[in-house]
């Protein structure tokens, strides 16, 4: 197109520019004789002259359509690729999310595909262009190029980093509402990423915020290197041979103008982004292109002196937009470099006429005499203030010593018997003196009393008294709001206490990625990451686990790092990954097993072997630090309080209900007195109880312990918590169980949902809940369903865990128990026998059960000698497990009798006496018992 037709067409443009576009469009159309190449041009400047790029040329317009013509959709398979998503669309591409299909773990990558013919030999050009960009390209703020490839059938394609969750930068800065030094120092990573392309003899040519994103990890990359052009050293750029690409309000004046393009053109597009980021308002007139961009500068002008006072970058600003691209920064480090020393507060080139600029005009004359000068200035200086502050360093050290030797010495001396009269005080009571001396020294000087209240705090901490030591913190933020240490030692302890919404509000105001502390700095990122994973957002988790590794740490830290990473995976249904890492942990720190570490390690360990099915290995742990704890850190550490927790969950399994019953009462116990009456550890105490209960067939109790576990739950985090839904999942199994079960599936239906939502069909806990479906189903009667649900059950499982023998012999039960009560009895004796004959360890209530239905079912099948067999080691299991006068035991035993009385009467009354000869010998009081065998007499 001849500069005759834009220059027409900028003139229409400019009449219709500050109408709406369909307005424009419509007026655009009562132009009689206009030729098409402008009509077509004005039509392209209307449609988006508020949006990123025009293309504007005649080749341009000729070779991109409208929309894409993709031959690809989502689904479809490219280069050993499948094409999962459309993430965005160019004029001559679509972006599609892939992932490679002979690899099981990897990271999703981009795929650009490009909507080309083999006929169009420029465009092929273009795609090869940008794969030799690309390929030359490797620096951590351009986004990252793997391989670029051309089929048989000539359809081209781009292979790059995928940027999940990334921001363009306008939108990151809105959001986050970025000072102005934090918006500069992110437009200095854009400029250190264009400085290597730069490096490497390419020009980016389309620099704007939509093709600047910042990762969650608050990296800078830089995308579309489409339209670059790679220079050649000594060859003059002809633009004449360019497909005419910009973006008309962050171009710069020679791009608009089709002037020679080159470096100090991605310097002004750079600050033109800057400016509008620090200003909100678009760098520069809309209807500049119809003007040859003369009103540019005057337009920023008013711009920078409205919203920046600071005169300096009001300057560099000014000169890296100068219309006249001499007078700009000639090279991207210069214009970096002022970046970088106004950030650093330092004099800026920019800034010509200045008290700096006329002491560097005389250091340049009078260089020996100015060195001289400013040497022994400076040396004076420095020997007079070093002095000085020395001399008040050592007085403010000395009068700090003197304050906490005083402080010790007036906190303990309680310890005296001459003071304590013969009483005993516990370390409790000690560090509760102490902390009130430091309250009422009244001559303590503010710095010594913030440290000793952070002392104390992290001394309560250690111990597990936890309220205490988040009071003398939030005394101590008080003295110092903004003290990190303080804040990092606030958001730990209000979150092993479980005070959840204390800890959301307060990692909403902290921004520790600015802490000075690495430590501290790592401590709330470990907290925001546990938090996001135990909400079940375990993507989000692992980006903010990720951060962690750009922080320096010290060994200790990194410990704790890979213990959260073990609990995330846990958390994510991976306890495998988790007991591995933390396996290796141990190994690695050779601590002694009496470290308060190594304890939180085996308590997470206990968790996580349960969680896989190793009862053995959990109970005994279990063990093992609750009399570690007794012996190092009391009676009353809340961490004994999990410890019993566990060791409650243990004893039920195994059957021994009233010592898992003393178990849950000794945790609610611990808890309460640390955290009062709501507390996430009380909440589990009463489910545990509540199981127990319900196991006893105290089915009052069992509810009331499990509405309080849930709503206590609910308060502490959400309806959708996973604990929270923990928790309504146990209160439904109990409603099941007291014939309520209409209520039990609304309950179930909702979590599933929740569950599958949140996780995935293949996920444990939503199969875990599909199975307490298909059963509760099936109480209902409605078998087809319930044998449905289970079976598809039954199927994932074998698909997902096919090396998880436990998880499948489960699933199988469920199906095993719902064929059952639907009384296809053939297919349930087949599944119960395969799982009695494969179980290993387990709940061994659960196993009595599958012998009992096993039983039930051949006698059913007309199968009374094999039936008679199972009977028999159901007994066995109930007599091992609770003993010879349970009433559980005796029970079992007359409902055998009961069933048998018409086949096998001898047998029958046999065990009818020997079930009344149990309770006359041990003076047993079982009125149900007694009724059980009045009704097997009198039948």
């Amino acid at each position: 197109m001849d500069l005759n037709k834009l220059k027409q067409a900028n003139d229409i443009f400019e009449l219709l520019a500050g109408k709406e576009s369909e307005v424009a469009l419509q007026q655009l159309n009562t132009y009689e004789h206009l030729d098409d190449e402008v009509l077509e041009l004005v039509k392209s400047l209307i449609n988006n002259h508020q949006q990123d790029s025009i293309y504007f040329s005649q080749q341009v317009s000729q070779l991109i359509p409208e929309s894409p013509d993709c031959a690809f959709v989502s689904g479809d398979t490219l280069g050993g690729y499948q094409l999962l998503e459309v993430v965005g669309h160019g004029g001559m591409s679509t972006v599609f999310k892939a992932n490679r299909i002979d690899s099981d773990s990897q990271k999703s990558v981009a795929i650009k595909v490009f909507s080309l013919s083999e006929q169009n030999t420029e465009l092929q050009t273009r795609f090869l262009a940008e794969q030799k960009i690309l390929a030359s390209l490797n620096h951590p703020n351009i986004v990252d190029f793997h391989h670029g490839e051309t089929t048989t059938d000539g359809q081209s394609y781009l292979v790059m980093e995928l940027l999940e969750n990334a921001l363009p930068l306008d939108a990151h800065v809105s959001q986050n509402k970025l000072t102005v030094r934090q918006i500069i120092a992110l437009i200095r990573q854009a400029a250190e990423g264009l400085m290597f392309a730069h490096n490497h003899l390419i020009i980016h040519r389309d620099i704007k915020p939509s093709n600047l994103l910042i990762t969650p990890q608050e990296q800078l990359k830089i995308l579309d290197f489409g339209i670059a052009k790679l220079l050649t050293p000594g060859k003059q750029h002809d633009p004449s041979q360019t497909l005419m690409a910009l973006t008309p309000h962050y171009a710069s004046p020679e791009q608009i103008n089709a002037g020679q393009i080159d470096v100090t053109s991605d310097v002004f597009s750079l600050a033109a982004v800057a400016v509008y980021l620090l200003t909100g308002q678009q760098p520069f007139p809309a209807n500049r292109l119809l003007n040859n961009c003369l009103h540019d500068e005057a337009h920023v002008n008013d711009l920078l002196n409205q919203a920046l006072n600071d005169r300096d970058l009001r300057q560099i600003l000014r000169k890296a937009l100068s219309h006249d691209r001499t007078r700009r920064y000639q090279n991207m480090f210069a214009f970096d470099d002022d970046l970088a020393n106004w950030l650093a507060s330092k004099p800026v080139t920019a800034t010509a006429d200045s008290w700096w600029y006329r002491l560097n005009r005389f250091a340049v004359r009078r260089r020996a005499l100015f060195t001289t000068l400013v040497l022994l200035l400076l040396t004076v200086i420095t020997a007079v203030s070093g002095l000085s502050w020395q001399n008040q360093a050592i007085r403010r050290e000395a009068q700090k010593a003197d304050a906490v030797k005083e402080f010790m010495l007036n906190a303990f001396s309680v310890t005296n018997p001459n003071t304590s009269q013969g009483v005993d005080l516990s370390t409790r009571d000690l560090l509760k003196q102490a902390a009130a001396k430091i309250t009422d020294d009244q001559n303590m000087d503010r710095e010594t009393r913030l440290e000793l209240y952070q002392a104390m705090a992290n001394a309560h901490g250690n111990l597990g008294y936890y309220p205490e030591a988040i009071n003398l913190l939030n005394t101590a933020l008080e003295l110092d709001p903004g003290n990190e240490s303080s804040l990092a030692l606030l958001v730990q302890y209000n979150f092993v206490s479980g005070q959840i919404k204390a800890v959301n509000e307060q990692l909403a105001d902290i921004h520790e990625m600015g802490f000075s502390d690495p430590s501290h700095k790592a401590a709330i990122k470990r907290v925001r990451s546990n938090i996001l994973a135990q909400a079940g957002e375990h993507e989000q988790a692992m980006l903010e686990f990720e951060l962690l590794s750009h922080i320096p740490l010290n060994p200790k830290d990194e410990a704790h790092n890979q213990a959260l990473l073990a609990e995330i995976h846990y958390l994510n249904g991976q306890s495998e990954q988790s007991i591995a890492i933390l396996e290796k942990l141990k190994a690695d720190l050779q601590l002694p097993e009496t470290d308060v570490f190594i304890l939180k390690i085996n308590s997470d360990l206990v968790q996580y072997h349960d969680r896989v099915g190793q009862y053995s290995k959990a109970r005994e742990l279990t063990e093992q630090n609750i009399s570690t704890f007794q012996k190092i850190l009391g009676d009353q550490h809340p961490d004994l309080g999990l410890a019993y927790n566990s060791l409650s969950v243990f004893q039920r399994l195994e059957g021994q209900l009233k010592e898992a019953l003393d178990s849950a009462e000794k945790s609610k116990q611990l808890y309460r007195q640390r955290y009062g009456e709501v507390s996430e550890g009380l909440a589990q105490a009463h489910s545990n109880a509540g199981m127990v209960y319900y196991l006893e067939q105290d089915f009052d109790q069992a509810v009331d312990s499990f509405t309080i576990a849930t709503e206590m739950l609910i308060g502490i985090f959400s309806p959708s918590h996973p604990e929270a839904l923990a928790a309504q999942y146990n209160l439904a199994t109990i409603l099941n169980a007291i014939g309520r079960s209409a209520e039990a599936i609304t309950i179930l239906e909702t979590i599933y949902q929740i569950e599958l939502d949140n996780l995935g069909i293949s996920h444990r806990s939503p199969l875990f809940t599909q199975q307490s479906m298909a059963l509760t189903l099936a109480k209902l009667e409605r078998h087809d369903e319930a044998i449905k649900q289970s079976r598809a059950n039954l199927q994932t499982v074998k698909a997902h865990y096919a090396d998880r023998a436990g998880f499948i012999l489960q699933s199988r039960n469920v199906l095993a128990r719902v064929l059952y009560m639907a009384g296809e009895y053939q297919e349930a004796s087949a599944l119960f026998t395969q799982n009695i004959n494969q179980w290993t360890e387990g709940n061994e209530n659960e196993r009595a059960n599958m012998l009992k239905l096993n039983a039930m079912s051949l006698w059913h099948l007309n199968q009374a000698t094999e039936g008679n067999r199972y009977f028999q080691l159901w007994l066995t299991q109930l007599k091992t497990l609770y003993g010879p006068t349970d009433e559980k035991h005796l029970s079992a035993m007359l409902e055998w009798a009961r069933l048998i009385k018409n086949d096998d009467p001898t047998q029958s009354s046999a065990l009818s006496q020997s079930v009344r000869q149990i309770i006359t010998d041990h003076n047993l009081d079982y009125p149900a018992i007694n009724q059980q065998l009045n009704t097997i007499n009198q039948h």
